[in-house]
């Protein structure tokens, strides 16, 4: 297939670029922030089988947000307790959400329109309507005689 336009090329760059802002964060990248977030607060982590969970869930977030979601909750939190999952996934959800409906809009946007058209129906071995029309009519006369 072949990019109809310079636009279309564009539009390809923009959405893997989109696309590249919602990459994961590595599990040990996660785990080492919780590690910080619970030195910053002097607070204990949770426990191992709770800690996995917070990777887990964690993990599915770019590390720029994720960073942004430590440094949030080291700002605000307040209590002697580990923030929950909830805590950190609240400072950050909103642009996540923004950043993956971006990427839905600029794959919209190729299917829509980025590709070539497709061949002509002649080449697709369509007959033209001409002959369609010519052999309905012969059946039509034929079968009143």
């Amino acid at each position: 297939m072949q990019l109809r336009t310079e636009a279309a090329h564009r539009a390809v760059l923009k959405a893997q670029e989109a696309a590249s802002l919602l990459e994961p964060t590595a599990d040990a990248e996660v785990a080492q922030k919780l590690a910080t977030v619970a030195a910053m607060l002097q607070s204990k982590l949770p426990p191992k089988e709770v800690r996995q969970g917070y990777i887990r869930l964690l993990s599915s977030y770019p590390p720029d947000l994720l960073n942004h979601a430590c440094e949030a909750v080291i700002k605000k939190w307040k209590y002697p307790s580990f923030p929950k999952v909830a805590d950190f996934i609240e400072e950050i959800k909103e642009e996540y959400d923004d950043r993956v409906r971006n990427k839905l809009w600029w794959q919209e946007r190729i299917n829509a329109s980025a590709w070539s058209e497709p061949p002509p129906r002649s080449a697709r071995g369509a007959r033209p309507i001409g002959s369609v029309t010519a052999k309905i009519k012969e059946k039509l006369d034929g079968s009143h005689s």
